[in-house]
């Protein structure tokens, strides 16, 4: 059997947020066929209980990052965005600041963990988000080597700075620096993965190597809900990690512009807001609004959030990258109404499958409907779980890894890179 070793930031898990979900689910299809081995950062407390849990399925080697001494703030990343400059490795960093921080506490890890690998003992290997591969500048690997992009950076950055108050000039320049360290990453490997046709053709124009569209699934035997009945509550809900800045957004968004409208035809309409790390203007909404708005904080399981809930919206006007909750919302039979970013990549029919409001009393009259109309709930709920069994599964996603990675060991990379 094949050994490849997997090199990442962060610890994958399940479930958990969309990467790190995406990089686990993957793993568990790919380890049918492959040895794999995961080469990551150990954050003491941070990330003990998840090392572990993945130790029960595969080997797992670890490094130690740099103790953290607090939260990256506003402060905190705008001294070591202006650091990364003067720093010959600097310039290759995305203007990310939380992976600034995070790469500042495991750069030198990984780059010794790396020294001391015996590359003899594997055939592939595979890292994951662009950041981790700055180590590639600093570290010779003599073996052949995939990355997964996951998102295509460029885009979140642009969506992101249309809400921020830095001058165009400030944009194009931080935008011309992330594109020139994609083009540099792109020549690093033999083969790069993304989740989505869309991400796939803008970092192909952006850096010449279009890579291979890798989709976004759902773990069906997971999220399933076999009660086809309707819930008698009037309950909304939105889930991710509320540290992410698309998702703070998407909830201050749909609470302060779209709930308003929905609460004046649907009095006893509630909004659940479920995800681990809540920033502060996430629980400022639950405490403005009061009762109409709940900030559950980190849960166990998001299934009863989803079961308990009439309808799943997704608000999203920035990100990128293709989106785990509106496939789990449609696996768990419940109706999604979705802005365009919201649900962009997914093989959706608008009407069909979900729909999609693209202002307030649109993504409103919407959600409406769906809370009103019994039929027309059952008919989205439906398509939505059917749509899902016959596209988004873990295991045909990690096949078009498998043969990426078989053509790379077998030394044939005809024709890897496309597609």
């Amino acid at each position: 059997m094949n050994r490849v070793l997997v090199v990442s930031h962060a610890t994958p898990h399940f479930p958990g947020p969309g990467s790190e979900t995406r990089v686990f689910c993957l793993a568990e299809q790919l380890s049918r066929e492959f040895d794999i081995e995961f080469l990551l950062p150990d954050y003491g407390e941070g990330n003990r209980e998840q090392v572990e849990a993945l130790r029960s399925r595969f080997s797992v080697e670890t490094f130690r990052a740099k103790p953290e001494t607090g939260h990256w703030n506003r402060l905190h990343w705008t001294w070591f965005r202006w650091r990364r400059r003067l720093e010959g490795w600097g310039r290759h960093l995305s203007a990310t600041p939380q992976m600034v921080h995070q790469l500042r506490l495991i750069f030198p890890g990984l780059i010794a963990a790396l020294e001391r690998v015996r590359w003899e003992r594997y055939d592939l290997v595979h890292f994951v988000h662009p950041e981790s591969a700055v180590v590639l500048g600093k570290v010779s690997v003599p073996l052949p080597k995939t990355l997964d992009w996951v998102d295509e950076r460029t885009t979140v950055l642009r969506r992101q700075e249309k809400g921020t108050s830095w001058s165009q000039g400030q944009q194009i320049l931080e935008l011309w620096r992330v594109e020139r360290f994609q083009r540099w990453v792109a020549r690093q490997f033999d083969a790069g993965f993304v989740s989505s046709d869309v991400d796939a053709e803008r970092l192909g124009r952006r850096t010449g190597v279009r890579p291979v569209v890798v989709d976004n699934a759902v773990r069906l035997e997971y999220f399933t809900n076999r009660s086809a009945e309707r819930p008698d509550s009037n309950d909304i809900v939105f889930t991710g990690q509320m540290s992410y800045e698309p998702n703070v957004d998407a909830v201050r968004y749909f609470s302060e512009e779209i709930l308003p409208l929905i609460l004046r035809d649907v009095p006893d309409g509630r909004f659940y807001i479920v995800g681990m790390q809540p920033a502060p203007e996430v629980r400022a909404i639950a405490e403005r609004l009061g009762e109409s708005v709940i900030v559950t904080g980190e849960v166990a399981d998001v299934r009863p959030y989803l079961c308990r809930s009439k309808v799943s919206v997704v608000p999203l006007r920035n990100g990128g990258g293709t989106r785990l909750k509106v496939l789990e919302a449609m696996a768990m039979r419940r109706p999604v109404v979705s802005t365009r970013i919201g649900c962009e990549g997914l093989m959706v029919e608008e009407g069909k499958h979900l729909l999609i409001g693209e202002n307030p009393s649109n993504f409103a009259a919407a959600v409406v409907s769906l809370l009103k109309d019994g039929e027309r709930w059952q008919r989205f709920a439906e398509n939505g779980r059917k749509l899902v069994e016959e596209r988004y599964g873990w295991r045909k996603s990690a096949e078009r890894i498998a043969e990426v990675w078989r053509a790379l060991i077998e030394k044939d990379v005809q024709g890897v890179t496309s597609g």
